[in-house]
């Protein structure tokens, strides 16, 4: 059996530090003390770096192996060009107004034809 101090064996000094007592020394919490929305800015700013630092640290590997020769660098811009030419046009013509069947059907006139030669009338 484990021995218990009686409660008035207890040392004075823990019986002030009760969370009562605290929370009236303290006194409430102001938006002075919890700055909300600097710790918001703090946060997106945060976000942002750690992307950056990830994207950099995923493509240091790959711009060292193309800065190694003018003439791998060469072909890494010229990838990176087309990369970036691919992405617009890819871009432009995802804005454009989709065809209509039927436009493609006057259009052309084997395509119906072969269509109601696989599928039928």
């Amino acid at each position: 059996r484990m021995h218990r101090a009686p409660l008035n064996a207890m040392p004075q000094t823990l019986t002030n530090t009760q969370p009562a007592v605290l929370a009236r020394r303290a006194g409430g919490v102001f938006m002075q003390e919890a700055p909300f929305w600097d710790n918001v800015a703090r946060f997106v700013r945060f976000f942002i770096s750690i992307v950056t630092g990830l994207i950099l640290g995923l493509l240091s590997p790959i711009v060292g192996a193309f800065g190694r020769s003018p003439a791998l660098a060469a072909i890494g811009v010229a990838l990176a060009v087309g990369v970036v030419v691919f992405l617009y046009i890819t871009l432009q013509v995802m804005q454009q107004t989709p065809l209509d069947v039927e436009q493609l059907q006057q259009v052309e006139p084997s395509v119906q034809s072969m269509m109601k030669e696989l599928y039928g009338p």
